[in-house]
């Protein structure tokens, strides 16, 4: 069987949307001996992502099914793109030009970035109503961790998020089945009295950062700054952000604008100098090294962990991701006589919401293989438990040629410098029945 997948990482929809445009040539092919062991007769299957963390939203749903925990709504631009994208000039002023010529080109946000619709709905209304409701779910657990991906990233990046989130966003409807906007672009626009391209500065940088959940890049792990002065940043937050947010600025003006020292630009270990949301400060690939030597003594997996090493300099604390915190901590002793506590319950509110939507999805299973990958799935995100997450990989291997296929957890260890800690990410795929027909007949 060929399948031709669009992927979409849970946090990456803007740069996932642009990769839409470039398939089959971006698209990842499934070998059939990987879901089949070569023993299939299932016709081939074009498929679009339904549940990256930027587009769930916009897919349509079953009009009897409330959209469950929504926490972190990134901003959508209400603008249609022609007019987003129209003013892309430099500002003339003379202070804004002498900033943007003191910042290397390396770390500029990026400008004239295309907006890409995914067009999915003739494809989600296609599906049955159990179906719908499948991905609908799988979608919303991926959506429900998405900022686990902003505190891996750096310790700083959740606060930043936050800055955007509330300067774009009604926080009380947040969390709601209606999550709503503070104002119309237009109207926050003529608020700020900032000139075109200086308000298109502005949203470029506010979306790239709830794009990579970040202000680091999400491929390349490299800073990205405004391409505006911190006064005009400042004189657009003045006029538009509610109260509360001018304050938050004020703290985070230097992890916005800061490019000194270098080595903070980029992501690696914090001991080095680099940044990195896995490990705390003061942590070297030394202490990795020791404390993973350890973990792997005792047949634990570092993929859904963090490690910091304790004030008193005795040992390490290992933070597991979980919605559980009741269960006992773990000590292991190293070498040399220091400990590794082992705790659980790291991220509990998100995985938590990640495992409730995940059960949700366990009616709407289209088999046995589904059933019970989505069980695995749940109970890996309850306990914390990486071989719960194993098994249910086992089942989306037995789980051939589903209409709506899915992964999600922590899978990909790119943005770990260690290579030992995964990135949360999250996909439902739906088939394109139209596009599987003419396929079927050209087989």
């Amino acid at each position: 069987m060929l399948r031709l997948l669009l992927p979409m990482r849970a946090m990456r929809a803007m740069r996932a949307m642009s990769a839409s445009v470039r398939a089959p040539a971006a698209a990842s092919t499934t070998a059939p001996s990987a879901r089949s062991s070569g023993q299939t007769t299932t016709p081939p299957a074009f498929r679009l992502s339904l549940s990256s963390i930027r587009t769930t939203a916009q897919a349509p749903l079953a009009p009897s099914v409330p959209l469950p925990y929504l926490p972190y709504l990134p901003y959508q631009p209400r603008l249609p793109p022609s007019r987003l994208l129209a003013a892309r000039p430099m500002s003339s002023d003379t202070a804004a030009a002498a900033y943007l010529s003191s910042v290397p080109t390396l770390f500029h946000a990026d400008t004239s970035l295309p907006i890409v619709r995914l067009e999915i709905s003739k494809h989600f209304k296609a599906l049955t109503p159990t179906e719908r409701l499948y991905a609908h779910f799988i979608g919303r657990s991926s959506w429900a961790a998405a900022r686990v991906i902003s505190e891996t990233m750096s310790h700083d990046s959740p606060a930043l998020v936050s800055l955007f989130l509330d300067l774009f966003t009604e926080p009380s409807t947040r969390r709601s089945a209606s999550p709503k906007l503070r104002s119309d672009m237009a109207t926050l626009k003529a608020t700020s009295g900032a000139s075109d391209a200086t308000w298109t500065l502005f949203l470029e940088y506010a979306v790239q950062v709830l794009d990579n959940l970040s202000n680091f890049r999400s491929f390349g792990d490299r800073k990205f700054v405004p391409r505006l002065p911190p006064s005009d940043f400042e004189a657009i937050l003045a006029k538009i952000a509610p109260p509360g947010v001018a304050s938050q600025f004020a703290a985070l003006k230097p992890v916005i604008f800061d490019l000194k020292p270098a080595s903070r630009c980029l992501i690696g270990f914090p001991g080095d100098g680099h940044v990195s949301g896995y490990y705390s400060p003061d942590i070297v690939k030394a202490d990795v090294d020791l404390v993973q030597k350890a973990l792997e003594s005792k047949g634990l997996s570092a993929l859904n962990t963090r490690l910091f090493k304790l004030a008193d300099g005795s040992g390490y604390e290992i933070r597991v991701a979980s919605a559980d915190r009741s269960k006992p901590a773990e000590t292991l002793t190293l070498e040399g006589g220091k400990t590794v506590k082992v705790v659980y319950g790291d991220y509990h509110e998100a995985m938590a919401a990640a495992a409730d939507a995940m059960a949700s999805a366990l009616p709407h299973a289209a088999n046995d293989n589904q059933r019970k990958m989505v069980q695995a799935y749940v109970e890996s995100f309850r306990t914390g438990s990486m071989e719960a997450h194993r098994e249910s990989q086992k089942h989306w291997i037995r789980d051939v040629g589903p209409i709506v296929e899915s992964n999600i957890g922590f899978i990909e260890t790119y943005r770990d410098p260690a290579g030992v800690r995964a990135e949360w990410e999250g996909f439902a795929a739906v088939v394109n029945k139209e596009m599987t027909l003419k396929f079927q007949k050209l087989v």
